[in-house]
């Protein structure tokens, strides 16, 4: 039973990892001038991000940083 427990426990924080790594090569692909953060014209390349762009941009600069994009994980 302990056994069961701790691989589901594992399976989880590796499923975060993998999430994580994604979304980290995913915001340096979009971030295509390489300046950290990620304009409406860069955000066209992946749907999701675009869609969602004025959710992310929490503080309204009219860019998304990493720390905004990392909401996207939690975005449906």
């Amino acid at each position: 039973m302990k056994l069961k427990h701790l691989l589901s426990i594992a399976a989880i924080a590796l499923s975060a990892n993998i999430v994580a790594l994604d979304s980290e090569a995913l915001f340096k692909k979009l971030d295509v001038d390489g300046d950290g953060y990620i304009s409406f014209d860069e955000s066209t390349e992946e749907s999701k991000v675009m869609r969602n762009f004025k959710k992310l941009d929490k503080d309204n600069d009219h860019k998304i940083s990493k720390k905004e994009f990392s909401d996207l994980v939690h975005l449906k």
